[in-house]
C-alpha cells in the first residue's frame, strides 16, 4: 500500500500475494502420481509468482531508488539474473542450489523495499 503511487509495481505485488495465498488450497501433486487438476493448479500459481516477483520488482526499481534504495535495485537484477539461473539450472541439475538462491533474492528485495518504505515515510511531514 506504501507504493500506491508506483501503479503497475504494486499491483504486481499485490497479484502475487494474492496468488500466494491461493496456492494452498490447491495440494501439490505427490512425485510419481498422477497430475490431479488441483496440483496443475498449484503448479500454475507457482509459475505465475515465480515469474511476476522478479517483474515486480524490476518494475520498482526507480521507485526503490529514488526512495533511496542503493541495494533494492541491485537486488531486483540480481534477481531477475537468478529467474534465468533457475530456468537453467533446471536444464542441467542444479535446481535446488539455484532456486534457493532466488528464494533468498526475494527475501532480501522484499526487506529492502520494506526498509525502503518505512524510511521514506519517517521523513514525510
Amino acid at each position: 500500500m506504501a507504493l500506491h503511487r508506483e501503479r503497475v509495481g504494486a499491483i504486481l505485488l499485490l497479484l502475487v500475494g494474492l496468488l500466494k495465498l491461493a496456492m494452498p488450497l490447491f495440494p501439490v501433486d505427490a512425485l510419481g502420481s498422477p497430475a490431479t487438476s488441483a496440483g496443475q493448479m498449484h503448479d500454475l500459481l507457482g509459475n505465475l509468482t515465480f515469474f511476476l516477483f522478479p517483474l515486480a520488482a524490476l518494475v520498482l526499481f526507480p521507485a526503490m531508488r529514488r526512495k533511496g534504495s542503493r541495494l533494492a535495485p541491485t537486488v531486483a537484477v540480481a534477481l531477475a539474473a537468478a529467474t534465468l539461473g533457475v530456468l537453467v539450472a533446471n536444464a542441467v541439475g542444479g535446481f535446488g542450489l539455484a532456486q534457493r538462491a532466488y528464494l533468498a533474492l526475494c527475501a532480501v528485495w522484499l526487506l529492502l523495499a520494506a526498509l525502503a518504505v518505512l524510511r521514506d515515510r519517517g521523513t514525510e511531514t
